[in-house]
């Protein structure tokens, strides 16, 4: 029982974040930065989700680690240099090769889904592509999920990843689930 109590706990984190009182967040907030420019616009879900306004009282994401379970992530992608938690792990084999160290998408597909929703939330402001809405953020990617068997929880990885996020210090889990997956 307390391990689905911190899971809640974990969940409740989650969706403190997109609440107007912050504190679960970022803790200092530095000096804002000019961000309503090109690279801001070419992310259209950061006006959906009204970001500017924790933008401008410099909310980032600095200092604050998102977990994200999901399919991996291309650790060489350059929207991520030097914000990948070292703790990054995989949780199963994967369908296509043998088993597969931490948390690397390997299937072949550069823009993964792992990967494309870890530009939503990190990807960094540099001038390039599109920023991420915490893109000052650490990521945490972790392999959990099209691996396993979702219908016997015996054998699905998901539980697990989560428990390893909230032990891995996460302040923030995104899972990306469907059907399907």
């Amino acid at each position: 029982m307390p391990t689905r109590f911190r899971t809640i706990k974990l969940f409740l984190a989650t969706t403190a974040l997109f609440a107007p009182n912050l504190s679960l967040a970022q803790e200092s907030v530095a000096s804002p930065a000019p961000v309503a420019d090109a690279e801001y616009s070419r992310n259209w879900g950061l006006s959906m989700i009204n970001a500017l306004p924790a933008y401008l009282k410099g909310y980032t994401g600095k200092g604050v680690v998102v977990a994200i379970v999901d399919t991996g992530l291309d650790i060489n992608h350059p929207e991520f240099v030097a914000r990948i938690s070292k703790a990054l792990h995989n949780f199963g084999t994967d369908k296509r090769l043998a088993d597969v160290s931490h948390s690397v998408d390997k299937d072949g597909v550069p823009d993964g889904h792992g990967t494309h929703v870890a530009g939503i939330i990190g990807a960094a402001r540099d001038g390039t592509g599109m920023q991420g809405v915490a893109y000052e953020s650490t990521v945490l990617p972790l392999r959990a999920v099209d691996i396993g068997d979702p219908d016997d929880p015996e054998m699905d990885p998901t539980n697990e990843a989560i428990e390893y996020a909230i032990g891995a210090g996460a302040g923030v889990l995104n899972g990306s689930y469907g059907p399907g997956l």
